[in-house]
């Protein structure tokens, strides 16, 4: 598991728990999930099936949470090593599997932006 802490105005701070994607692991999501606030999911797109990557990750996640709804944002990483491969591919199949997962991943882009524009030495700030 992997920790981060981004200090943000005043004595605000944001902790970020990192856990590994492997099913082996999975004792360590239902413990990081009981006090989460959101949940940040980072997909790699160099995966032979990375649509069903997505959705193993989201049915666990909707498993686990029990009907509690978490703010989620999906990151894709690796995007430049297969260009070929459109990223439209992600947004069209939330967009088919549960609209409220791209409405979360706009509302959270849509505050980041609000923060770089509001607090740009913080935002631009890394984790500690």
């Amino acid at each position: 598991m992997d920790l981060g802490t981004m200090y943000l105005a005043g004595q605000d701070r944001l902790r970020l728990y990192g856990a590994p994607g492997q099913d082996r692991f999975d004792f360590m999501w239902d413990i990081l999930l009981e006090q989460s606030m959101g949940v940040i999911l980072v997909l790699n797109h160099t995966s032979v099936d990375s649509l069903a990557d997505l959705d193993h990750f989201l049915r666990a996640l909707e498993e686990r949470t029990r009907g509690r709804h978490l703010p989620m944002v999906i990151g894709i990483t690796h995007t430049d090593l297969q260009p070929g491969r459109p990223l439209f591919m992600y947004r069209d199949y939330l967009r088919r599997r549960d609209r409220a997962h791209a409405h979360a991943a706009l509302v959270a882009m849509t505050a980041q932006l609000e923060m770089v524009e509001r607090y740009p030495k913080v935002a631009s700030s890394s984790l500690h």
